[in-house]
């Protein structure tokens, strides 16, 4: 059935007996061989029964209606609900992402670098110092610091070669942004780098050797 407007329930019978109903009466007088009044007692009769029919139509349009509405702002709400939360997680993450975001000490970007290299404590550990290890059952547990062997095709910054070097480089400089540094400690770097890329002393005799010293030591 089509979607009701009005409320039968609001609608007043037609009066039948009226002159504009007279061709609709003598109609079924003469099919149906009725009286003049038994044809407008038919008329109410239809007229009352399609209104019945109607009326039960139109309280189940309205609680297909209700409950269209209640799905409807059930939907609205539990999206609501769920951009809430997805905000509260951002925010929640942002949060922890500053908490855990390295934090560098600044520097004297005018400060140049010394002429002479101070000496270096010793790169050993104390044989008591202990360090975290996972096992395989995925269980963590302290282990001597001592124990741990570095890559057999670890490096140190000294024995690189240049383009080692500019590989090496160029990732770091990746994962800084990628990781959270400051601008100015990656610009720092970046120009430091670069002052080694132009520095004449390459065109020199062992001039790439000696920058690469200089850059593992400064």
């Amino acid at each position: 059935m089509p979607r009701i407007n009005l409320d039968p329930a609001l609608e007043i019978c037609l009066d039948f007996a009226s002159d504009p109903f007279k061709l609709v009466r003598d109609a079924l007088i003469t099919t149906r061989q009725i009286t003049n009044e038994q044809s407008i007692l038919d008329l109410v009769s239809a007229w009352t029964q399609d209104n019945n029919i109607r009326k039960t139509a139109w309280t189940q349009q309205e609680q297909e209606d209700r409950e269209a509405s209640d799905k409807l702002t059930r939907e609205v709400r539990e999206e609501e609900r769920q951009q809430i939360q997805k905000e509260q997680e951002a925010e929640a993450d942002k949060r922890e992402k500053e908490r855990k975001k390295l934090k560098l000490n600044s520097f004297d970007q005018n400060r140049m670098i010394s002429d002479t290299i101070t000496p270096r404590p010793s790169g050993r550990l104390p044989e008591e110092a202990f360090g975290l290890s996972k096992s395989e059952g995925g269980f963590m547990s302290l282990k001597p610091i001592a124990s741990f062997k570095a890559s057999r095709n670890a490096l140190r910054d000294i024995d690189l070669t240049w383009r080692q070097m500019t590989m090496g480089k160029n990732s770091m400089l990746h994962q800084m942004t990628a990781t959270g540094w400051t601008q100015a400690h990656i610009n720092s770097l970046v120009h430091f780098f670069a002052g080694l890329d132009l520095n004449t002393y390459r065109n020199r005799a062992n001039g790439e050797q000696i920058l690469l010293t200089y850059q593992a030591r400064v």
